[in-house]
């Protein structure tokens, strides 16, 4: 008889009951940035879910980042440059300190397209929950770059929900809302989301 076949069968596991869920998210730098540092915090925010006016609470539990994309615009006869710096931080440990640069020709964009190191803990999945300000890594780039994330994300099981780490106003409850890289409100962030997407 066949191992769960017969009379005795029983119904297959299941392997998980967490939502994963993978995708490509775009912004709009709207401020020089220097150094900017995106904590685990930070991603885990750019995708809620609006419980009150000016309560957002995180949809997803844990992160991981597949892949960062960014083109910086430059004037025609000038040159720009951009910078990604693969810098997690924790206690004892300071990432594998990877930059990425580019700089354009003040024809075409400057661009840089990368993905975590491998055999580093910024290709892992991180909780993202209120205490962990972790930083995942840092951007340089003027105003009006773009900043393509392609993130995959993980709910968890227990019921836990953390709650965004601004408070949002005006919220439409029952919403889903999203935030930019730097986890800030809308009004002082510097990543605006496309035209179209409801970002608090």
């Amino acid at each position: 008889m066949t191992l769960n076949s017969g009379p005795f069968s029983h119904p297959r596991q299941i392997p998980s009951y967490n939502l994963k869920h993978r995708c490509r998210m775009r912004f709009l730098v709207s401020a020089t940035l220097t150094a900017q540092q995106i904590s685990w915090n930070n991603l885990i925010d750019t995708v809620n879910f609006v419980t009150a006016a000016v309560s957002l609470y995180n949809i997803f539990r844990s992160v991981k980042i597949n892949e960062i994309e960014i083109w910086d615009t430059s004037a025609l006869g000038a040159a720009s440059s951009l910078a990604l710096l693969w810098n997690e931080s924790d206690t004892n440990l300071s990432g594998d300190q990877k930059m990425v640069t580019d700089i354009s020709m003040g024809v075409v964009s400057a661009h840089i397209r990368s993905k975590p190191p491998i055999g580093t803990l910024s290709r892992e999945w991180h909780i993202g929950a209120g205490p962990n300000t972790t930083n995942a890594f840092a951007i340089w780039t003027s105003a009006s770059a773009v900043v393509d994330v392609d993130l995959s994300f993980k709910s968890g099981t227990t019921g836990v929900s953390n709650g965004a780490n601004v408070a949002c106003v005006g919220g439409i409850i029952g919403a889903v809302s999203f935030r930019g890289l730097d986890g800030l409100a809308v009004s002082t962030s510097k990543f605006l989301c496309p035209i179209g997407v409801y970002q608090l």
